[in-house]
């Protein structure tokens, strides 16, 4: 699997295959094609407490990750939109990983409208 089977993943909260997948899935399964690292967040949520448990995203990259200054290929960020969460996969300094609910996963470029939302961006916590 390569970064281009990532892309064009249909949203579904909770999903975490290719038939269907949210941030958290996108970003579980990019890590493990990007840089071979298997992790899990060990939480679940629906439909129904998306929103209210997005906090969860935070705390597990938190806690699996550590903070740098900048992106770099297979670092996380963390974008807060308004009401909720987001991670991402950077695949370089400039361009991200992920899915927007009711949309396909793509690559996107960190624009300055991007960049006002991004509240981090973390490297995997070596052993």
């Amino acid at each position: 699997m390569t970064l281009a089977d990532l892309v064009g993943i249909p949203w579904q909260v909770g999903g975490r295959s290719l038939g269907g997948i949210d941030c958290v899935g996108l970003a579980i399964l990019a890590q493990k094609v990007l840089c071979g690292r298997d992790f899990q967040f060990p939480q679940r949520y629906g439909g129904k407490d998306q929103y209210e448990k997005s906090e969860i995203i935070k705390t597990e990259v938190e806690r699996l990750f550590v903070p740098i200054e900048d992106p770099e290929p297979g670092a996380l960020g963390l974008f807060f939109f308004d009401v909720c969460w987001h991670v991402t996969t950077f695949t370089d300094r400039t361009h991200f990983l992920h899915v927007f609910e009711g949309e396909r996963s793509r690559i996107s470029r960190l624009t300055p409208a991007y960049r006002r939302y991004l509240k981090g961006v973390y490297a995997w916590r070596e052993p």
